[in-house]
């Protein structure tokens, strides 16, 4: 069942689905790598087609769909429900951490398309690096982070295929993901490595971004911030972690003290993963 699900994992195509990943098969310190076919990490989906949806139900057999996009974003484009799936929304960030507004929208891409004050523009665009070296310092951003995690921990361990999004697969999904990989025993150089591959699907696409604020809105920081915010660089998780040895001594003093997973809970997560 496992070797189906990676096998699946690696060559299913979808219609409407974009940047889903397994995060089985990460070689971890102890030797040990991740199984195939539990936890799964993608972006938005607001636009499945039914094919898309019995390709995740059916395929994968997909348990928990978890949807950390901001109220706003899930009131914009609500998740089309897959069926046989259960439904949780945590909504990780609140839309002021992105700068998502009711005037601006969750896209801020289209909404600098669509805009011509420089400075309007500008402060649009997210600071990724001030966002990522700050989110762990927000009580209810960890709160929600650990309520997450706990969700997918005990869906694991009960042997049921969890997948979680947000709206491109990259940043909300990536540090989640990224959390999850340190609690199993992935490295930091491992850790980055995977955040990476969430930004990867958007790379002609911040490239093509990048080009077009350059020509027709005239502002090349702009363009410059908005390519880098396409994409998941390594230096953005790694100021997460940062933070996190900053702040609470450890990853193991967040997640033991923190957020509340134990040596146990840690035991039977792994467990029930890694092989």
């Amino acid at each position: 069942m496992k070797l189906i699900a990676c096998e699946m994992t690696s060559t299913m195509k979808f219609d409407k689905l974009k940047n889903l990943i397994d995060l089985g098969g990460v070689r971890l310190v102890n030797g040990l790598h991740t199984r195939h076919g539990l936890i799964f990490r993608a972006g938005a989906m607001n636009s499945l087609s039914d094919d898309d949806c019995a390709r995740l139900s059916d395929g994968l057999g997909v348990h928990t769909i978890i949807d950390l996009r901001t109220n706003l974003e899930l009131e914009e484009r609500p998740d089309v429900k897959v069926p046989g799936t259960n439904y949780v929304h945590i909504p990780m960030f609140t839309e002021s951490v992105f700068g998502i507004s009711k005037e601006r929208g969750s896209d801020i891409g289209t909404y600098v398309k669509h805009t011509w004050n420089r400075k309007a523009i500008r402060a649009a665009l997210p600071d990724m690096m001030g966002i990522y070296s700050s989110v762990m310092t927000d009580r209810q951003i960890v709160d929600r982070i650990g309520e997450a995690m706990h969700l997918v921990i005990n869906n694991v361990i009960e042997g049921r295929p969890t997948l979680f999004h947000c709206s491109q697969g990259k940043d909300r999904t990536g540090a989640l993901a990224s959390l999850l990989l340190l609690l199993l025993g992935a490295d930091r150089e491992t850790v980055l490595a995977e955040y990476e591959r969430g930004g990867r699907v958007n790379r002609v696409k911040a490239v093509v971004e990048f080009i077009l604020v350059s020509i027709f809105k005239l502002d090349p920081k702009a363009a410059l911030d908005i390519y880098h915010a396409e994409l998941a660089e390594k230096r953005f998780i790694a100021s997460s972690l940062d933070t996190i040895d900053r702040v609470y001594g450890s990853t193991d003093a967040l997640f033991r003290d923190r957020l509340g997973i134990s040596d146990e809970l840690r035991g039977k997560f792994r467990a029930a993963l890694c092989e």
